[in-house]
């Protein structure tokens, strides 16, 4: 019997912080040379050692030259452990506001935000950092997120520009001054879901939907003429996970993340 059989060896096992995990996988039978994947097939390379990876679980499958293939499944770290990670823009100009977001998934337990010392702390919770910086320069903003007994960190660097005048003093007051109520239901959700939004005066609304994975925009809205709004969104058919809607007013930003089952 000459069938194709696959070994895995994970590293590490225990918890680890970035991307310090690696995967080896061992071919044997079947009829070499062999092509290895560990996303289920997506994509395939011709080493059998994949490194600078994060924790979680990756779907092994390897090929020979008749097409002969043999899977598998492997978790490096903890099952359970929570990588950081957090959307920010790359540049902002000296007296604005900068809105940091906490993608990290999965959800962890806590969550403390690396602030500079010469920034300015507007708002701050588990969710967003809101900042301010009254000098230019380069700072570095990170997030430290715990998750059973591991630790994960990232850092992230925003250079901050002279002001060109053209951000009003007035947009830096409280956005909750303004915001009746931000709610996203059902949460989570199989896909569909409704952004409910209150304003204490008519306003627009801009809403940005920003999946994980890169930080990838997933859909944008834009809404004017009223105090009130109820829009309907559908991210059916986006891989599980988490999401964040952001909702952007004259007034600033405010967040709520969304799980889709």
């Amino acid at each position: 019997d000459n069938a194709l059989e696959v070994q895995v060896i994970p590293y590490p096992i225990t918890c680890f912080t970035g991307k310090e995990g690696s995967i080896q996988i061992m071919a044997h039978g079947g009829s070499p040379p062999y092509l290895y994947s560990i996303d289920g097939g997506g994509n395939f390379q011709s080493e059998p050692i994949f490194k600078d990876l994060e924790s979680g679980t990756y779907d092994i499958l390897v090929a020979d030259m008749n097409q002969c293939e043999d899977a598998s499944s492997v978790t490096i770290g903890l099952p359970g452990q929570s990588n950081a990670d957090f959307a920010i823009t790359s540049r902002a100009f000296v007296d604005e506001s900068v809105l940091a977001v906490d993608l990290s998934y999965p959800i962890p337990d806590q969550v403390e935000w690396i602030i500079p010392e010469e920034a300015i702390v507007l708002n701050k919770d588990a969710d967003q950092l809101e900042i301010v910086f009254q000098q230019p320069g380069e700072y570095e903003v990170g997030i430290k997120v715990y998750r059973d007994d591991c630790l994960s960190t990232e850092t992230k660097t925003i250079v901050i520009l002279e002001s060109d005048g053209t951000i009003p003093k007035d947009q830096q007051e409280s956005k909750d001054d303004h915001i009746e109520h931000f709610i996203l239901y059902p949460n989570p959700t199989s896909g569909k879901f409704t952004v409910d939004i209150v304003l204490r005066e008519p306003g627009a609304v801009g809403l940005q939907v920003f999946g994980l994975a890169n930080n990838t925009l997933i859909r944008h809205e834009q809404v004017f003429g009223s105090d009130s709004y109820q829009i309907p969104m559908d991210v059916s058919g986006l891989p599980s996970g988490l999401y964040v809607v952001v909702m952007e007013t004259q007034f600033g930003y405010s967040l709520q993340k969304v799980i889709l089952k």
